[in-house]
């Protein structure tokens, strides 16, 4: 029972350094979306349905003829492989295992980056430790392009195929934009739709891992993304969810019911050893399904130079990113020569090679830009589903 004392004489307020004060603070109502959605992408488990579909044809890479067989098929149409036996030989894929990887570096520093929080500077060994405890909603990525630049060693560690030529824009010398990565994530990491820079093509070869790939063509805007071009001042920006966990959660099924994304999507699963080529001009989305560490290089070959010259000239189509210095297009065309272009040209127009520029989307060109006969003018649709507004923007350079 309360004695009467106890009820004449209540306890003292409390001041506003006493924790009863903050154990009965209030605040206003926080809308749910605004943790949901963090949560839902940290605690989201891979869904197996994202795994049926694979429509990329597989090529061997070492029968006598694949390299002309993946030129002829592939690489002058435009059209996504997946390549094995590239890796057989490659000394990374007995040195940088799962259980390994940690001490195969050493000391070097990488860049592990998420779009929105920044790049940090660690060791593989501290990633790996971070990667394999953490639980966030856009976990660190391993995203390096001076892997080989910060320890020469790497070099010797993978070859790169005479499948794919040497790159003209290795023309440039030190001025050259970044052109290749060592990639390292856990599973649900991986890169948000878009287009390499440059109008580059490029290979991924999976060292240890699984990689969900989904591609489409020029021609087709993949659901979920959405293009904001501000024609006054020639800039494009790319909108989607911030993260790829919530494109498979929001839109992967889309792509079922509408046939225009049914007919031309193309995805695959690549394995450790596997090779996956992406053309020039294609968009792209890559989930790790475990943890992954791959090796990517971006090129351009005699059957994309047009493309990239006639991107670096115009800045069109706006949704690629121009990778390098404000005059590379000048500086690629003084260092290559006009031999060497004049050669791509005729071999173009003789159809030995199917380089000439092709379009993307239709499209009106920027005010003040220079297109040719060539690129059409840009109409974007306006999609019924509207995303959270997300902006993504991959910074190659």
């Amino acid at each position: 029972s309360v004695s009467q004392k106890a009820v004449k004489h209540p306890p003292p307020t409390p001041t506003p350094t006493s924790s009863s004060c903050i154990s009965s603070l209030l605040l206003p109502p926080i809308p749910s979306d605004s943790l949901f959605s963090s949560w839902m992408n940290s605690s989201a488990m891979i869904d197996a349905g994202w795994l049926v579909r694979d429509n990329v044809p597989r090529l061997d890479g070492k029968t006598k003829d694949a390299a002309m067989e993946f030129e002829v098929r592939f690489e002058i149409p435009q059209q996504p492989v997946v390549i094995t036996g590239l890796a057989k030989g490659w000394r990374a894929m007995k040195n940088w295992t799962k259980n390994s990887i940690q001490h195969a570096f050493g000391d070097q520093l990488f860049d592990a980056f998420d779009e929105y929080a920044g790049s940090y500077k660690m060791t593989m060994g501290q990633y790996i430790e971070y990667a394999r405890q953490q639980n966030d909603e856009r976990p660190l990525y391993i995203f390096d392009p001076k892997y080989i630049e910060n320890n020469a060693r790497i070099a010797d560690e993978y070859s790169v195929s005479h499948m794919f030529p040497k790159c003209h824009l290795a023309a440039l010398g030190d001025t050259r934009p970044p052109w290749r990565w060592l990639l390292a994530g856990p599973a649900r990491t991986g890169t948000n739709f878009h287009v390499d820079p440059n109008h580059t093509a490029a290979w991924n070869t999976v060292i240890y891992g699984r990689k969900k790939w989904v591609l489409f063509p020029a021609s087709v805007l993949p659901p979920g993304v959405f293009l904001d071009i501000k024609e006054e001042d020639d800039t494009c920006t790319v909108d989607q969810p911030d993260n790829v966990m919530a494109w498979f959660m929001q839109w992967y099924d889309d792509i079922k019911g509408n046939p225009d994304y049914s007919n031309s999507v193309k995805e695959c699963i690549c394995e450790a050893g596997e090779t996956m080529f992406i053309p020039d001009g294609w968009w792209h989305l890559v989930l790790n399904l475990e943890e992954t560490v791959a090796i990517t290089h971006n090129y351009v070959s005699d059957n994309n130079l047009l493309r990239c010259l006639q991107f670096l000239d115009t800045g069109l189509p706006p949704y690629i990113n121009r990778a390098g210095d404000n005059d590379i297009n000048i500086t690629l065309r003084q260092r290559l020569g006009d031999g060497t272009i004049q050669m791509v040209k005729e071999k173009a127009e003789s159809k030995t090679l199917i380089s000439a520029p092709t379009t993307s989307f239709s499209y009106k060109a920027p005010k003040g830009k220079h297109h040719d006969d060539t690129t059409t003018a840009m109409k974007i649709a306006k999609q019924e589903k509207a995303p959270e507004k997300h902006i993504f923007s991959f910074n190659f350079s």
